[in-house]
């Protein structure tokens, strides 16, 4: 608690130094994760073995409910650990030759079927592109992060689309503007990949810091904890930058770019 005489932190007298003090909190943060990561993997693990081994031999309704809710929640915060050790330290990117609209597809035919039960159209266009220079696993986990948090943007269904080509990653407007968010915008030869839908799109604060850990009046669903940042932390892994907007119609689009090589 702060004491009467102590001074105020210097980025509350002077809001301008806000984000770097949230840049700071988000390096403390990254330090922790990689730190603690494993140490909590390791009692979580215990947590949900156990609860999946009574789980086996169980037959009353009530304690199934509970067992399956333990190890529910188990694998939730797993989940959240593993992004925040991602955040934390990406990790080194292992680069092939790929095609960047096969991967695309890849993702989408995975998460179609989720689409259908939400009542989501979710559908592409991939331009012809020569092939790319990146880590496929790693491109497809930032497709599937940013489709799935799309999908959370829709509760009552809608439309998600993802446009692939070739060129610089064009900004919608300023940094400064309160219409869009930019992780210091790079252009060049590149491919872009655009992610739209027709959810409500973000609030300016939701914009301002949405690629800060920290900010915790994002819009509700979207991402699971270090979502965009974790996806930012792999993108900028891969020599690429990474933006988030608000389309004049409606909804929220995301912009990828990465090198040719």
């Amino acid at each position: 608690m702060k004491q009467p005489d102590e001074p105020l932190p210097a980025w509350i007298e002077n809001p301008s130094l806000a984000p770097a003090y949230l840049a700071h909190l988000s390096t403390l943060a990254a330090e922790f994760a990689a730190g603690a990561g494993h140490e909590i993997n390791n009692p979580l693990a215990t947590i949900l073995g156990h609860a999946q081994l009574l789980l086996r031999g169980e037959t009353d309704p009530d304690r199934r409910k509970s067992l399956e809710a333990i190890g529910g929640q188990a694998l939730r915060i797993r989940d959240m650990i593993g992004d925040a050790m991602l955040f934390a330290r990406p990790p080194a990117p292992a680069l092939t030759t790929c095609d960047p609209g096969a991967l695309v597809r890849e993702v989408v035919s995975r998460l179609s079927q989720e689409a259908g039960t939400r009542r989501i159209q979710l559908t592409t266009t991939c331009e012809p592109i020569p092939p790319l220079q990146t880590d496929a696993t790693q491109f497809k986990v930032v497709v599937g992060c940013l489709v799935r948090n799309a999908f959370e943007a829709l509760p009552e269904g809608g439309d998600v689309h993802l446009h692939l080509s070739a060129g610089p990653l064009a900004p919608n407007a300023s940094p400064d503007d309160s219409s869009d968010h930019s992780s210091e915008v790079g252009g060049g030869d590149g491919v872009r990949l655009v992610i739209t839908d027709t959810g409500r799109g973000f609030g300016a604060d939701e914009l301002r810091w949405a690629f800060n850990p920290f900010f915790s009046g994002r819009q509700a669903g979207r991402g699971l904890g270090f979502g965009l940042p974790k996806c930012q932390a792999i993108v900028h892994s891969l020599g690429g930058q990474i933006e988030v907007a608000n389309r004049p119609e409606r909804g929220a689009i995301t912009t990828i770019w990465l090198p040719r090589q």
